[in-house]
């Protein structure tokens, strides 16, 4: 006895979702060095749902644009900082919290 059929298609390959790279910056600033402290602290104990990993950055966003060469404070430098220290999703409230503090009248 013989027997055809069909082959059946092999089920297309399971792939895992790419994981999610959160990139934390410190604050930094001349003016109000306690807050930057505090602000840091802050960011690098925050947890994030939807994140995988944490990539808390020893350098400043400063030093981390200066070290890239893209020093404007526009979106596409910010990501360009977070894609060098390989994250896809970069956070950027520290420069401009800081910056957001240093520019608030004093009462």
């Amino acid at each position: 006895m013989v027997a055809c059929g069909h082959a059946h298609p092999a089920p297309d390959p399971v792939v895992a979702p790419a994981k999610k790279y959160l990139a934390v910056l410190p604050a930094e600033s001349d003016a109000f060095p306690g807050v930057a402290r505090a602000l840091s602290a802050s960011l690098a104990a925050a947890k994030v749902g939807g994140i995988d990993e944490m990539r808390v950055s020893k350098v400043s966003l400063e030093v981390a644009q200066l070290s890239i060469e893209c020093v404007e404070p526009t979106g596409a430098c910010y990501e360009a900082v977070g894609r060098s220290m390989s994250a896809n999703l970069p956070l950027q409230t520290a420069h401009s919290v800081t910056n957001t503090i240093g520019s608030m009248p004093m009462r």
